[in-house]
């Protein structure tokens, strides 16, 4: 079950957002008929994040396990999509961007929050939608193809 903040670290006055987990469902109420009206539509970013949440959630279903998985927010607005914390010992964070492109300022939250949680560097993901898998020296990108295969 994906829950609300991460526990201690989530900042309680700001409201938790809403996932689907028919991402057929979230494209039609949002009037999303296409492949392409989605690639030029305004909530693309939306539509993507929830997919990789909604596919992680899943993901631990199948198997049959109880995935602790949240999203972070603190009071300086630093925010992380999904913090994967089924494994307690070592939490992974992970930025979801929609862009093709990777950007260096993608790891801006990654970087500062994963220094304040003790999160190590090979911990820190950025899900995009490129085609290419690589470390940089705050975290790695992984492409969405990748890591809902995985």
């Amino acid at each position: 079950m994906f829950r609300g903040g991460y526990p201690h670290l989530y900042d309680a006055s700001t409201p938790n957002d809403i996932y689907f987990h028919d991402n057929g469902l979230l494209n039609y109420l949002l009037g999303i008929h296409s492949a392409e009206e989605l690639l030029n539509d305004p909530k693309r970013g939306d539509v993507f994040e929830n997919l990789i949440i909604s596919q992680t959630v899943k993901r631990y279903l199948n198997k049959n396990k109880d995935g602790e998985l949240y999203f972070y927010r603190d009071t300086n607005q630093s925010e992380i999509d999904l913090v994967d914390a089924t494994q307690r010992r070592s939490p992974t964070l992970i930025e979801i961007k929609s862009r093709m492109t990777p950007r260096p300022d993608f790891f801006r939250h990654l970087a500062t929050v994963g220094e304040e949680l003790g999160v190590p560097v090979d911990r820190r993901i950025v899900v995009y939608r490129g085609t290419e898998n690589f470390t940089g020296k705050n975290g790695r990108y992984v492409t969405a193809e990748r890591y809902l295969g995985r």
